[in-house]
């Protein structure tokens, strides 16, 4: 029981005193937002829905949870089995959620190259991102731009296309990696689908874990099944996974008991 209460205390105040110089170079976290990220907090989550914020918060929950596990998350992925089941959504919003409240200095970047849409999303330029940082030397802040939030940073897909897997042979983005580590307490990424290629197993093999999207009532169980696996396979941290877009389900039983007409 003491340690679940030092999990709450945690996920409430930000990290107990003796952990005050957490992770070297980052920012921690402000035990008294400003109003300003409160009252962005509050605007967010009425315009998702109190329900959908609250799964959002458990998500955070989890992730913060981590940092008392022997394999702490630092780093994720979000990824979706195949197009079209809200990864990008889900990246992008919980970046929102990371950043807001407590204010943990978060990194949300798009890595799904040959689709990129975290920058319409977000409503800013497209012109220097990921694929200019892997390969330039262009130094890394100047691929990153600021959130809609003081402690949410971006970084853009960009435009040049990569060969992913010669890349990350290179040390470049081990470089990055360890920068951004330093810089900021939470990284996300925005990855293309499993069935797209290997692209987001590849970025996915650095990271500290990944979440799974799946669509509710439309992925077939082989693909997610197939795509966990390929995950697995690639030894990626599977955190767990997001039913996303579910619908609720009142059984005709208790609708006609309220008065609806029976079919």
């Amino acid at each position: 029981m003491g340690k679940f209460k030092e999990l709450l205390r945690r996920h409430e105040y930000g990290p107990l005193p003796q952990e005050r110089h957490g992770v070297e170079g980052v920012s921690e976290p402000r035990t008294a937002p400003f109003p300003a990220e409160k009252r962005h907090e509050r605007e967010y989550a009425s315009r998702i829905g109190p329900r959908v914020h609250e799964e959002y918060l458990k998500i955070k929950t989890i992730i913060l949870a981590s940092s008392v596990c022997e394999r702490p998350v630092q780093s994720l992925m979000v990824i979706g089995s195949v197009a079209g089941e809200g990864a990008t959504t889900l990246a992008v919003t919980l970046g929102h959620v990371m950043a807001a409240g407590d204010a943990y200095p978060t990194l949300l970047v798009d890595s799904d190259i040959r689709r990129p849409s975290v920058h319409r999303y977000l409503r800013i330029p497209n012109d220097i991102g990921l694929g200019e940082l892997l390969t330039t030397e262009m130094p890394f802040e100047q691929a990153i731009q600021s959130g809609p939030l003081p402690d949410l940073s971006v970084i853009t897909a960009g435009n040049v296309l990569l060969d992913t897997s010669s890349v990350l042979k290179t040390n470049r983005f081990q470089d990055f990696m360890a920068y951004a580590k330093k810089r900021f307490r939470y990284i996300i990424f925005d990855a293309p689908p499993v069935s797209e290629g290997f692209d987001g197993i590849v970025f996915g093999a650095a990271l500290d874990g990944c979440i799974l999207v799946v669509q509710a009532d439309e992925t077939p169980v082989n693909v997610v099944s197939g795509a966990q696996q390929r995950l697995v396979q690639a030894r990626l941290n599977v955190l767990g996974v997001v039913l996303n877009r579910k619908k609720r389900y009142v059984p005709n039983f208790i609708l006609n008991d309220y008065g609806t007409p029976k079919a």
